[in-house]
């Protein structure tokens, strides 16, 4: 029986403003110090580590790149893919959305340098991969909506 590895993750973060009555969105530039993708704005990303799950690599590279903790995540109904050209293969990366308190403060690792709360339109414009883009409107759309509770993990 055939088996698809999956290496990587997505996570994207919302936070719902009470003033404006609408969600924001949180988008990360990375550092130019990093050699892929350097200063390109982004959703959180990772590698699944050995004996981790999906699930479990989301929430601990939502941690350590932007020092957020939340208890609202969903699992996306979208799994994106992108050719690793180094290793000479595709790669499969369950994407994944979690809502942020609007009080918290998001610090950031190294691997970025800036990061913006955004309205949809400006983060969808930000983001440069379209893999991003796409998990961005998915969450929007299925998980931010009258959806969203058919996604939702329960921890």
């Amino acid at each position: 029986m055939s088996e698809i590895n999956v290496k990587t993750v997505q996570v994207h973060i919302a936070r719902f403003n009470p003033k404006s009555l609408e969600y924001e969105y949180l988008v990360l530039k990375r550092s130019g110090k990093i050699s892929v993708y350097p200063g390109i704005w982004q959703t959180v990303t990772g590698t699944i580590e050995l004996n981790e799950t999906a699930l479990e690599a989301a929430i601990r590279e939502l941690k350590e790149e932007t020092d957020l903790v939340s208890e609202t995540i969903w699992c996306l109904p979208y799994v994106t893919s992108f050719f690793d050209y180094h290793y000479n293969r595709v790669n499969f990366a369950p994407v994944f959305g979690v809502l942020a308190n609007f009080d918290d403060i998001a610090t950031l690792s190294d691997e970025h340098s800036d990061f913006k709360w955004t309205n949809f339109a400006e983060c969808h414009d930000l983001m440069v991969l379209p893999s991003h883009r796409e998990g961005l409107r998915i969450f929007r759309d299925y998980c931010l909506s009258d959806l969203g509770t058919h996604y939702k993990v329960r921890l």
